[in-house]
């Protein structure tokens, strides 16, 4: 049976539903952050022991985070344990057309303060 190792304070842990792999974890004796109530972030579960922590979460660097921010930022890229999370599709895709006019501008801008200089 593995070891696992109670921790001294049990973490919440958030996803974010607009940034895929983002996730906040907060302790449970500190106040939430005012950000993770307005709806893009979603609750994922409650870390009490080591063997519970997502591999990407860092729990002494996260308590170290939240002593000076109240919450920890972290990115899971090894690991799902937060949970599933929603595939983010694009509002809309920007066609190569709609870029070509910006581009002339910021050529003849180039163009202009060549000249002037």
């Amino acid at each position: 049976m593995p070891r696992t190792t109670q921790l001294a304070n049990a973490y919440d842990l958030f996803a974010s539903c607009r940034d895929i792999g983002v996730c906040c974890a907060v302790r449970r004796d500190r106040s939430k952050p005012k950000f993770l109530a307005d709806g893009t972030w979603e609750f994922r579960g409650c870390v009490v022991d080591e063997a519970q922590a997502p591999v990407d979460l860092n729990l002494r660097v996260a308590n170290a985070s939240i002593d000076l921010t109240g919450h920890h930022l972290f990115v899971a890229l090894r690991t799902r344990a937060t949970g599933p999370l929603p595939v983010q599709r694009p509002e809309r895709i920007i066609t190569v057309g709609e870029i070509i006019p910006y581009i002339m501008i910021l050529y003849g801008l180039t163009i202009v303060i060549a000249l002037l200089a």
